[in-house]
């Protein structure tokens, strides 16, 4: 089932917070603390869903919309897209879930991301199966 997150769910969330950092963003300095917590909660609260299955938070997909710096347009830049791996086939829900939302929210653009790891060929292969593009590649590098 997917389902609008809410503050509710909050405990429920941070175990599938917690392995997308560990999975996806510790590699790259990334730490994950309470703040960091509060922090990817409190910018993704508006737009962001979870998938549930048998009353247990699985995976969620979130990010922001904002006003592109480029076109003028609503934009949805993703900040979190994650599944446990048990359950990945319902991260393509999620997925479709987003776009239905970002079309009815008349949002005229959606940023997805790929972090550079081990599932990076499938999900740039998927994008690209849905009609996305690639558009450009961050580096980052730990200065302290």
């Amino acid at each position: 089932m997917i389902i609008p997150y809410s503050y509710d769910y909050h405990d429920a969330c941070v175990p599938v917070i917690k392995q997308f950092f560990d999975n996806s963003l510790e590699v790259f300095g990334q730490e994950y603390t309470d703040e960091t917590i509060a922090n990817v909660e409190s910018n993704i609260a508006n737009s962001c869903w979870l998938s549930v299955i048998r009353g247990k938070v699985v995976g969620m997909l979130g990010g922001y919309v904002t006003d592109s710096i480029t076109c003028k347009q609503k934009i949805f830049q993703e900040v979190i897209w994650y599944v446990d791996e048990k359950h990945r086939g319902t991260g393509v829900r999620l997925f479709a879930h987003l776009e239905k939302w970002c079309m009815q929210e008349r949002v005229r653009q959606i940023v997805m991301a790929s972090i550079h790891n081990d599932s990076h060929e499938s999900v740039h292969k998927f994008y690209l199966r849905k009609g996305y593009q690639a558009m450009e590649t961050h580096y980052i590098k730990q200065l302290w």
